[in-house]
C-alpha cells in the first residue's frame, strides 16, 4: 500500500491503555496512537520493528499512529482503518488470484439495509466481498 503520510521505522517497546504504544525511533521514545481495539496478543512483542505515520495536526493529541508491525517474517497491519484501502488496491492491481479481473469495484456497496465492503462486477458476474 502506498502511504500518503510520512512513515517512520522504529522499535515497539510496549502497548498500554489499549490505544497507546511507546516506540523508539533513533534513540527517542515517542508515544503513538494504536487504532486497533483488539488485544493484539500475537501481533506484537517488545523489540519488533514498528512503523508509524506522522501527522502534524494541532487537533490530534498524538502526532504518531501505529500502522504496521514486523515480526521478523512478515508485516502485520494493525491500523484497522487502512484494511479496506489495502484490499481495494490489491483488487485494482489484480493481486488476489482467487478474485479474477473485475471491471467495476465499488466500495461500501449497499445491499438491503446493510453495507458490504465491496461489490465486484465483471461481465455477467457480481460478487460481494466482506
Amino acid at each position: 500500500m502506498k502511504y500518503s503520510k510520512k512513515i517512520l521505522k522504529g522499535t515497539i517497546l510496549k502497548r498500554y491503555k489499549r490505544f497507546l504504544s511507546d516506540i523508539e525511533i533513533d534513540g527517542e521514545i515517542i508515544h503513538a496512537h494504536v487504532p486497533n481495539t483488539g488485544s493484539m496478543k500475537t501481533c506484537w512483542e517488545p523489540g519488533w520493528d514498528a512503523y508509524v505515520s506522522f501527522q502534524e495536526d494541532p487537533k490530534r493529541k498524538l502526532k504518531y499512529t501505529l500502522e504496521l508491525i514486523h515480526n521478523g517474517e512478515s508485516f502485520i497491519n494493525v491500523n484497522t482503518s487502512s484494511t479496506n484501502k489495502i484490499v481495494k488496491e490489491a483488487l485494482e492491481n489484480n493481486i488476489i488470484k482467487e478474485l479474477p479481473n473485475y471491471t467495476e469495484i465499488k466500495a461500501e456497496a449497499k445491499i438491503l439495509d446493510s453495507r458490504l465492503d465491496f461489490l465486484l462486477k465483471g461481465g455477467e458476474s457480481e460478487t460481494y466481498l466482506e
